[in-house]
């Protein structure tokens, strides 16, 4: 595994050492984890993510506009599997930034249930906050 394996086009942001997105989770639901690519042989790239380390078949992969994605197949019906991506591609990027504006609109709601039980000016403020924020990642504050 000393030398790099020849790798088909599109798969050039695979390299050793190089950061990448792992993203995982159902449709609607996406999620992104970095990892680090440890090596690549001739059949698998190896991933260290948060500590572990994840397999990919380099001949399994999906076409993403001019770039190929790594794509494992989850292990049942339910289960839509993993893909490894360049972590700046311009798919990840707004994956990552629809999850910041959901976990926004999240804290939205929880302030929203506290002021409706306490109804003071603390939790007012609060909710105030809260709402500012995800307006301001929505791009309407």
């Amino acid at each position: 595994m000393t030398e790099k394996a020849e790798q088909p086009a599109g798969l050039e942001w695979l390299a050793v050492g190089a950061t990448v997105a792992f993203i995982y989770g159902g449709h609607h639901d996406e999620r992104v984890r970095e990892g680090v690519v440890d090596r690549i042989g001739k059949r698998d790239a190896v991933v260290t993510i948060e500590g572990r380390e994840e397999k990919f078949n380099i001949t399994h992969a999906d076409r993403c506009g001019d770039t190929l994605w790594l794509h494992r197949r989850g292990r049942s019906s339910w289960d839509r599997g993993v893909h490894l991506a360049p972590a700046d591609h311009p798919e990840v990027l707004a994956i990552k930034a629809a999850r910041v504006r959901d976990d926004a609109a999240y804290e939205v709601s929880l302030a929203a249930e506290v002021f409706q039980r306490r109804r003071d000016a603390a939790t007012a403020q609060i909710l105030r906050d809260a709402v500012d924020a995800f307006l301001k990642l929505a791009g309407e504050g």
